[in-house]
């Protein structure tokens, strides 16, 4: 495989690593609804790019053979191995590389004050494992996305639809939220 090409795939592997991390250590973060429909469709054209250089690689790489049908489909078999977990980041996942892992690792290095609105979904006034009270956004397209330990007073208030402000340390393609209030 060509080194940019492997550049590529692994750059394309890897970034989904951030939101998984977060997840293990019960670090919250929320990304800005516009920077979620802004990359939703690069996310896929990207992942169906790496897919098709790799299989055109792997394909003229088959064609290039001089040898009996069973070895043939080796290299079938190792696009495949390739194209999987790009298929499942690209369209199973919801935190997709382009949208999560860039914007993490962003608003780790950047830490500026920003603040983005949201719009609720549904609000629980109890615990749901570590994370306390926890505020599901309408904008919500991963499991990430919840305002955890919001104050019981404000969880109590919230209704369906109600819009609330979150700030936080991040970006403008997300944050890392420190407090939350309900938009009058």
């Amino acid at each position: 495989m060509p080194p940019w090409l492997f550049f590529l795939f692994a750059i394309y592997v890897l970034l989904p690593i951030p939101p998984v991390v977060l997840k293990l250590f019960e670090i919250h973060y929320l990304a800005s609804p516009n920077w979620i429909e802004r990359t939703r469709i690069w996310d896929m054209a990207f992942g169906l790019f790496l897919i098709c250089l790799i299989g055109f690689y792997f394909l003229k790489h088959w064609q290039s053979r001089k040898i009996n049908s069973h070895e043939k489909t080796r290299p079938l078999w190792i696009w495949a191995c390739f194209a999987i977990p790009i298929l499942n980041y690209t369209f199973l996942f919801e935190e997709r590389p382009l949208a999560y892992g860039i914007p993490i690792i962003a608003a780790a290095i950047t830490n500026e004050e920003v603040q983005f609105s949201y719009t609720v979904e549904r609000a629980y006034p109890y615990s749901l494992g570590e994370c306390k009270n926890p505020i599901e956004v309408l904008e919500a397209k991963s499991t990430l996305d919840e305002i955890c330990n919001a104050p019981n007073e404000l969880v109590n208030q919230l209704k369906r639809g109600d819009t609330v402000i979150v700030s936080g340390k991040g970006t403008q393609m997300g944050l890392f939220p420190e407090s939350v209030r309900k938009v009058e």
